[in-house]
């Protein structure tokens, strides 16, 4: 059921078995499962149905990005990488679909807090379902008793090297009138899930002890206020601004709900690209075995190479992928190279194409990439506004160079490709570019209170009634697109509260 916030009478409260925060993919996902399991659910989200440029200016901040020594500012991306209404950023995600490598779970002792507090076979029924979800191929069909397709080409045995599928949803908001705004709109019509829109929570508001979340302070931006109780609260508001709305909601315990640790908006992660103007593959094998690994499509299986957990080991490295597409231009030098890597082969080939690299770095957890509420710049409704600071390791750095390395020898030694790359020349702000809208790891998850904002369920610490769903609790964000492992967190957690009742 759709309500509007701003129809609602000043002081008005609502209340709820299950109250969630943000009506983006968690939302939506989660709402329906628990709407389906008979509780009684608001979802409370911050934009309407269409995007505004109000509601949209409250994502406005700092934003800067570099490595150990050096640093960029790109104040846009924090307004530009998010999307404040109903359906949140699912409404502009272009559908990539891939669960986290198996060495993502892994704690690689050569990446300090690297490791997942759970496995990927406790995921990978939740990946299945996930999948269903978004109408896709299972990742894991094994479960079911089936295989995988198999890539086009294996590169001496995946020892350093392996290929990574890739599916295309059509749960995208990129697909006018497609499923994903069907989704929306039958749970906009669900009587027994009340949506209200335009609501922005401005306050979590904890008991005097700050063991519970008693209420929600709630705001339009013309000007109504009212409070929603509920028995069970969820945080999905995002990667970033889950971790404004903790350490804003200060009034019982000073420094942030969950953050007695002082973790809360730490370890800030995204996915960057890397490339410059000789970012080049030139193949040496039949086009054909490249094609399902160059561009995607919705209607295949897609595949990105990337390194497996023995060449991280041995490079001492993050995780690392190269993703190809077509080299547009096709000047004659480059040609010249080409042919001459052909046959220094031994091959034939004229009609291979060179193909454009863009590498993928892993964004390895760094205390001093952060978030923190700026004390004098608030936004419309009175909340601070946010600095992000998204600074790489040098340890990032350097890996990436000896994965690119390690990548070349691989596929040169085996007479596959020839990767063409000038290298970082000791600084990451020429060549990495903030393209993708990863948030991860602000409300990193920990069994240990000391290591973490929430528990491997989402719960945060200390707070016993209140959960954080979506990216922010990765404690590592591996190289995958991150929304089929939202997902999969989500329905796992949707689980853990119906098996609750209406008691959780």
């Amino acid at each position: 059921m759709k309500i509007h916030a701003n129809k609602l009478d000043n002081g008005t409260q609502i209340e709820g078995d299950v109250i969630l925060i943000g009506g983006g993919i968690v939302g939506l996902a989660l709402g329906n499962q628990l709407a389906d399991a008979g509780r009684d659910v608001v979802i409370l989200e911050s934009g309407t149905e269409e995007s505004d440029d109000r509601t949209q200016a409250l994502y406005e901040g700092k934003f800067s990005i570099g490595g150990p020594t050096t640093e960029r500012t790109q104040d846009a991306y924090l307004d530009a990488s998010r999307f404040r209404y109903f359906g949140g950023s699912g409404n502009r995600w272009g559908g990539v679909s891939l669960p986290l490598d198996p060495a993502d779970f892994e704690a690689r002792d050569w990446v300090p807090r690297s490791g997942w507090p759970i496995t990927l076979e406790q995921l990978k029924p939740y990946y299945n379902r996930a999948s269903d979800l978004l109408e896709i191929p299972h990742f894991f069909p094994e479960l079911d008793g089936g295989r995988f397709a198999e890539p086009s080409m294996s590169i001496n045995g995946e020892k350093t090297l392996r290929s990574r599928p890739v599916h295309l949803t059509r749960y995208t908001g990129n697909i006018e009138n497609g499923p994903f705004q069907r989704w929306k709109d039958e749970t906009l019509e669900r009587e027994n899930l009340r949506v209200i829109l335009g609501a922005n929570v401005s306050r979590i508001g904890l008991d005097p002890d700050g063991q519970r979340v008693d209420s929600l302070d709630v705001k339009t931006l013309d000007g109504k206020e009212f409070s929603v109780r509920g028995k069970t609260y969820v945080l999905a508001t995002g990667g970033i601004e889950n971790v404004r709305l903790l350490l804003a909601s200060n009034d019982v315990t000073p420094e942030g709900i969950g953050n007695r640790s002082d973790w809360l908006g730490r370890c800030f992660q995204g996915h960057a690209a890397v490339f410059n103007a000789f970012s080049q593959l030139l193949p040496l094998v039949p086009s054909q075995m490249w094609r399902d690994y160059v561009g995607r499509s919705r209607e295949r299986v897609s595949w990105v190479i990337g390194s497996t957990l023995a060449a991280q080991r041995q490079a001492r490295s993050g995780n690392f992928s190269m993703y190809l597409r077509p080299l547009p231009m096709k000047p004659k030098n480059e040609k010249a190279i080409h042919q001459v890597a052909l046959r220094l082969a031994g091959k034939d080939a004229p009609g291979l194409q060179l193909l454009r690299a863009t590498f993928g770095i892993e964004h390895t957890p760094n205390r001093d990439s952060r978030i923190v509420l700026q004390p004098d710049a608030k936004d419309e409704l009175g909340m601070p506004r946010l600095t992000v600071n998204w600074k790489h390791q040098q340890l990032d750095l350097d890996g990436f160079e000896r994965s690119i390395e390690q990548a070349a020898r691989e596929l040169g030694l085996h007479d596959v490709a020839r990767l063409r790359w000038s290298g970082l020349d000791g600084t990451i702000d020429r060549f990495v570019h903030v393209g993708a809208r990863h948030h991860m790891g602000a409300t990193r998850m920990s069994p240990d209170p000391k290591q973490g904002v929430v528990d491997t369920l989402g719960r945060v610490h200390g707070v016993g009634n209140l959960y954080v769903g979506g990216s922010s609790i990765f404690p590592t964000s591996g190289i995958a697109n991150p929304t089929l492992t939202i997902l999969a967190l989500t329905l796992r957690l949707g689980d853990h509260l119906a098996s609750k009742g209406r008691a959780a």
